[in-house]
């Protein structure tokens, strides 16, 4: 083997080293935890046992855990949706809103396009801002048609 060839086995052998070390710990931890759950729920089953002794707890069915997705941060969500209402010279749909605040982000015409795809159950509502002397209020018209 040449010594370019050895150079670059040494740094893949080191990269694939650190990787297993961090799902090794990964899976350790995740260990752990399931280990806490479990123990926890022993203690809710049994809590529950003692409201309700004909209760069995076995046939609650699990919950799948929400997981939020943070892609903005708190209440920038809402600053863009009302500015882009606001901005709006008529009703505007959900997917007009979407590329509003798409086209003001700058996240181009891919993003656009995939944020449709993700608004395609809701294309129907339509919302509008109405703005008063004293303060900007936001009406939301509800058209949803169920398929």
């Amino acid at each position: 083997m040449t010594d370019l060839t050895l150079n670059a086995n040494k740094y893949a052998l080191a990269a694939i080293r650190e990787r297993r070390a961090e799902l090794s710990g990964e899976i350790t931890s995740l260990e752990s935890r399931l280990r806490h759950l479990r123990c926890s729920l022993v203690h809710v089953d049994a809590t529950l046992r003692l409201f309700a002794p004909d209760a069995d707890p076995e046939e609650i069915r699990a919950k799948k855990p929400y997981r939020r997705t943070k892609l903005f941060g708190a209440g920038k969500l809402n600053r863009l949706i009302l500015g882009s209402l606001r901005r709006g010279e008529r009703p505007m749909t959900t997917a007009e809103v979407v590329d509003s605040i798409v086209a003001e982000l700058g996240y181009g015409e891919d993003a656009k396009a995939g944020m449709r795809k993700q608004c395609s159950p809701f294309s129907k509502i339509q919302v509008r801002s109405q703005s008063s002397s004293s303060s900007s209020k936001v009406d939301t018209l509800i058209n949803m048609a169920y398929p």
